[in-house]
């Protein structure tokens, strides 16, 4: 019964889709991972969001062959493909915020900063308000 379970699982994983799906969710894990460490190691979390991405298309198009080969065969249930683009679709978002964030880099290291030598909930309150009026006064440059 075991080897059988084994045998199943090992033969999903070499459906294109399913690996693809796979590394994708990986990569979107180590995006989010990356995301808490420090500048400009933060970076990381931007090449692995953009990876995730790639390999979301990836697993879309190889589960659509999947699906016109074997129309009788549903891989990954009903829901499959909704699931992949989901991930496809957070994938992007998180691209989004990554380069938002490389586009303001020295504010958000300065916010960094400041927030490392904040002792105080008050000073880490005074952080965030000088980082909301630095975009404010970006935002009336740019308008």
């Amino acid at each position: 019964m075991a080897e059988e379970q084994r045998s199943a699982t090992a033969r999903a994983l070499d459906e294109p889709h399913s690996r693809l799906t796979l590394e994708m969710a990986l990569l979107l894990l180590g995006a989010q991972l990356a995301w808490g460490l420090d500048l400009p190691w933060r970076v990381a979390s931007l090449v692995f969001a953009v990876l995730s991405l790639v390999q979301g298309l990836r697993a879309l198009a190889a589960l659509r062959r999947h699906r016109r080969a074997n129309p009788t065969h549903q891989a990954m249930g009903p829901a499959g493909g909704v699931l992949v683009a989901l991930g496809v679709a957070v994938a992007a978002a998180m691209t989004l915020v990554q380069v938002a964030m490389l586009a303001v880099w020295p504010v958000v290291a300065e916010q960094d900063s400041c927030r490392e030598r904040a002792l105080t909930r008050t000073a880490e309150a005074r952080c965030d308000d000088a980082l909301v009026d630095r975009f404010q006064r970006l935002g009336d440059l740019a308008g």
